[in-house]
C-alpha cells in the first residue's frame, strides 16, 4: 500500500508540474510524445532513486540504525558535543530512525523535480 501510494504521489507531482494540454484536437498537438513519455520517466525515475538512494549514503557516511560507525567519515566528523538541530544530529537521527514520512516526502519532490528538469535540459540540448 505505501509504495502504490508512493506511485500516486509521483504521478500527481507529474502532473502538476507539467499539467494538462487541453487543445489536443490536432493529431499533431498531441501530448503524448517521445519527449512527454520521457520526461514522465525520468519523473518518476528521479523520485524513486532519491527515496532509495539516500537511506544508503546516510549509511555509507556512517550514520548507523546503533549510532555513528567508528572509523567512518561521521566519526571523523563529530565533535566532542553534538548540538541539538545541527546536521550531524540530524544525520544521527535520520540513520537510526529513517526519513518518516514528511522526509521521504520532501526526498520524492525533490528527486521527481530532479528528473523533470534532467529530461528538459536533455530535450533542449538534443533539440527536441
Amino acid at each position: 500500500m505505501f509504495q502504490e501510494r508512493n506511485m500516486y504521489t509521483v504521478l500527481f507531482v507529474f502532473l502538476l508540474m507539467k499539467g494538462v494540454n487541453a487543445s489536443c484536437d490536432d493529431k499533431t498537438d498531441s501530448w503524448l510524445t517521445w519527449t512527454n513519455a520521457a520526461t514522465a520517466a525520468l519523473t518518476v525515475v528521479g523520485g524513486a532513486t532519491a527515496i532509495v538512494a539516500a537511506p544508503l549514503v546516510v549509511s555509507a557516511v556512517g550514520f548507523g540504525s546503533a549510532g555513528v560507525v567508528a572509523g567512518s567519515l561521521a566519526a571523523s566528523l563529530q565533535g566532542p558535543a553534538v548540538a541539538a538541530g545541527s546536521w550531524f544530529a540530524i544525520g544521527q537521527s535520520v540513520g537510526a530512525a529513517g526519513f518518516g514520512i514528511a522526509g521521504n516526502a520532501v526526498l520524492l519532490g525533490t528527486g521527481s523535480a530532479t528528473g523533470y528538469v534532467t529530461s528538459k535540459v536533455a530535450s533542449n540540448i538534443l533539440g527536441e
